[in-house]
């Protein structure tokens, strides 16, 4: 292997993964958004930013829309800032203690996504 192709792939093996909250929180409980009842927006959204990760938040599904970002803004947002799927997210609910965490979700989402994209048009004009 040339050292360029194994710099790339050292490169590549420390990026962070795709999805969002797959280091480190508990998605081992009946609902995969349990996280959410016990997420600090604002610590969340300042810590990607310090690491300069400064992609939106959207949840998978049809009709995929940014939370917190006005729809003319929102091709924009998604070209500058970049996206990620929230893990846990998809347009099927099957409890409604399953749509009470998805709307936490979304509430959440709108805010994070708002301070992020804040930030994303400073870093990147």
């Amino acid at each position: 292997m040339t050292k360029t192709a194994l710099t790339c792939l050292l490169a590549l093996a420390t990026l962070p993964g795709c999805g969002f909250f797959s280091a480190g929180k508990n998605h081992s409980g009946p609902h995969a958004l349990d996280w959410v009842e016990s997420a600090v927006v604002d610590d969340d959204a300042q810590q990607a930013i310090a690491r300069g990760d400064y992609r939106l938040l959207i949840f998978t599904g049809r009709g995929v829309t940014v939370a917190g970002i006005p729809a003319a803004a929102e091709a924009d947002a998604r070209q500058r800032c970049g996206i990620k799927y929230l893990d846990g997210s998809g347009d099927v609910v099957r409890s409604d203690r399953g749509l009470q965490l998805r709307k936490l979700a979304h509430a959440y989402s709108e805010q994070y996504n708002s301070k992020v994209f804040e930030a994303c048009k400073a870093a990147r004009p």
